[in-house]
């Protein structure tokens, strides 16, 4: 398994790890908005990372 599909599936489930807890639990903006951001950007890499070794 190669790092562009370990960082997809991290920020896949940090992004769904996230959403429940923050369903449960009132946390603060600012940790949400960095916790949304860094697993975007983890999908993101790892799409980028996914695509190029593919070619």
């Amino acid at each position: 398994m190669n790092k562009g599909v370990i960082a997809l599936i991290t920020g896949c489930m940090l992004l769904a790890s996230n959403q429940i807890v923050n369903h449960f639990y009132p946390i603060p903006d600012f940790l949400y908005g960095l916790l949304i951001g860094l697993s975007i950007g983890l999908i993101l890499f790892g799409i980028t990372r996914f695509t190029k070794k593919a070619n």
